[in-house]
């Protein structure tokens, strides 16, 4: 299974300022962040700064629900990795 992860990446590259998504979107992917910062906030209230070698989104994967929290890049992210697909089938 591990040797498979590789073929399910694909290179998303993000400018600053740019929104990855918003709460309440549909989601089925999850990105580990290779270059840059993200920020992950609801409601105007910042819950999280990730940098290089963090993951989020990764509740999308094994969840069906809508995203919990929206996620700007702070500065560039040029290497961005994100797995479409779900691990949930239920």
């Amino acid at each position: 299974m591990l040797g498979e992860v590789p073929d399910l990446l694909e290179e998303v590259v993000y400018p600053a300022d740019a929104v990855i998504f918003e709460q309440g979107d549909y989601g089925d992917s999850m990105s580990i962040i290779v270059e840059g910062q993200v920020r992950i906030h609801s409601g105007g209230r910042t819950l999280g700064l990730m940098e290089p070698r963090s993951v989020f989104g990764e509740m999308a994967v094994i969840d069906p629900e809508p995203r919990s929290a929206s996620v700007n890049t702070m500065t560039n992210t040029p290497a961005s990795y994100g797995w479409t697909g779900r691990l949930y089938t239920g």
